[in-house]
């Protein structure tokens, strides 16, 4: 594998600011507060680990895009694929391994895993486009890549290559969060138009997933993440246009997540710990996307899980 040294690593400095709103709908979810990157248009968290270390990516003044790392100290950490023409930090694991997809000169798409300050690309064997979107506790990464016939297809890279995931029948198929337990969730269409989510077990069998309210089905459900107890995450469009987050645990319970004040939410990872990131916009400035986590405090923790409630996720 080919490694070379990260040369672009640059610190900015870090804003955040506690969203105001009453949470009592939310079960769990005690805090949201605001992750931007100073005078970003955009900003995206993406991932995030049981230490709480948010990853993500933000565009610039001048519409470039460019990955961010933001850990305990406070700052946030620039982060550029040397010479790339983008760059999208999407996963980190408990070890600090972070995971990405860069887009070079010529416009197309690899993924990259930054592990101690070394930088690997990456991609699938005979693929014209690699996104590397999620990443568990032992390193296995999911994404999603393009064949020479233009069709997407998932995959999983572990130690012992790459396997590729492909709903059956469906159209496409993209992989978006990986757990320690070895499940996967993510995205596939079928030829009627419509998307839906999946689970895919350990054992390789597939689950259809589907939120259990109104929705738009050419949207459809949108899968981000699962936790290693096997809570999934995500975000869905109403019927009306409206986006929200989700919150489904293992035992079936649903939860819609909203920003309070926010026009628009979308759930984009969760923690072992339950806490979640993702993005907004409000309906004052609605060109402006803004990154937030959601956390969850010691006590709530402390007592979903002595309870036994399904909180506990």
């Amino acid at each position: 594998m080919h490694r070379h040294r990260l040369l672009s690593f640059v610190i900015l400095t870090f804003v955040l600011g506690v969203t105001p709103g009453s949470h009592a709908d939310q079960p769990g979810l005690d805090t949201f507060t605001t992750v931007d990157v100073p005078d970003a248009r955009v900003t995206t968290p993406k991932g995030i680990n049981t230490e709480g270390d948010i990853v993500g990516f933000f565009t610039d003044k001048a519409g470039k895009v460019h990955g961010f790392f933001y850990g305990e100290d406070g700052v946030i950490r620039q982060i550029d694929v040397p010479q790339a023409s983008s760059t999208q930090a999407t996963g980190i694991n408990a070890d600090g391994d972070i995971i990405g997809s860069y887009g070079d000169r010529g416009g197309t798409t690899h993924g990259f895993v930054l592990s101690e300050d070394a930088l690997e690309s990456f991609d699938v064997p005979g693929a014209t486009g690699t996104t590397a979107w999620g990443i568990n506790g032992e390193g296995d990464i999911v994404g999603f890549f393009s064949d020479s016939s233009a069709h997407v297809h998932g995959y999983l890279r572990t130690d012992d290559g790459f396997v590729s995931i492909d709903v059956p029948e469906a159209t496409f198929t993209l992989a978006f969060g990986v757990n320690d337990n070895h499940e996967i969730v993510g995205q596939y269409g079928r030829s009627d138009g419509t998307t839906h989510g999946f689970l895919r077990g350990k054992d390789g069998a597939f689950t259809s997933l589907d939120v259990p309210v109104p929705i738009n089905s050419g949207v459809g459900t949108q899968p981000r993440g699962i936790s290693s107890r096997g809570a999934i995450a995500g975000w869905f469009v109403d019927p009306a246009g409206g986006t929200h987050g989700f919150l489904l645990t293992k035992r079936g319970e649903f939860t819609t997540i909203d920003v309070p004040g926010a026009s628009s939410t979308s759930v984009l990872q969760i923690n072992n710990r339950g806490d979640l990131v993702g993005t907004y916009r409000t309906p004052d400035a609605p060109n402006i996307g803004h990154g937030f986590i959601a956390t969850r405090s010691e006590q709530t923790r402390r007592s979903c899980c002595h309870h036994g409630a399904s909180g506990a996720i």
